[in-house]
């Protein structure tokens, strides 16, 4: 037979390790979820790179370290900025804090310093993540270099203004 004060004890150890087995499944589910997320955005072959909230950018795929040339911790926060092309790097921050602001999908085109020198465009989107409130809670990003298919592009429109300044002559 149990007294009031056993039963009461009893009852408070099995709820305080029921809650303990709760956050411990919980804490298990998180670190799986962000294993998950490691894997694919190791394995992705673009730059992917994610933010807090307020945009302070804080992790990078090893894509953009070896593309880059720098080291983990270089390029968070604003350290990013190194790597964009000088012509750009104001309109690039610009977009990236009107889309923070305003909580929309960020797009932009914009020129990165690859570890050789070499200025190669690409074209990076970010959208964000947001909490079941709808507050933004962090943003997930990615760089895709479109500098072949900009090239081709070029080529394409400069051979199209030679045929029709050809066209204008005859």
């Amino acid at each position: 037979v149990w007294s009031a004060p056993e039963l009461g004890m009893i009852t408070e150890v099995a709820e305080r390790s029921w809650a303990h087995i709760e956050r411990t499944r919980a804490e298990a589910a998180v670190r799986a979820s962000e294993a998950q997320f490691r894997t694919f955005a190791q394995t992705m072959p673009n730059h992917v790179w994610t933010s807090a909230a307020n945009g302070q950018l804080d992790w990078f795929n090893d894509r953009v370290y070896a593309y880059s040339g720098r080291k983990p911790g270089e390029l968070d926060g604003a350290g990013w900025a190194i790597m964009v092309h000088p012509d750009e790097i104001d309109d690039t921050a610009q977009c990236w804090v009107a889309a923070v602001s305003s909580g929309r999908d960020y797009q932009a085109e914009f020129r990165l310093r690859r570890h050789d020198g070499t200025w190669r465009w690409h074209l990076a989107r970010a959208i964000p993540l947001r909490d079941g409130d709808g507050t933004i809670v962090r943003w997930i990003g990615t760089n895709t270099d479109v500098d072949d298919q900009k090239t081709a592009e070029a080529r394409l429109e400069e051979h199209l203004e030679r045929r029709t300044a050809e066209r204008d002559r005859i």
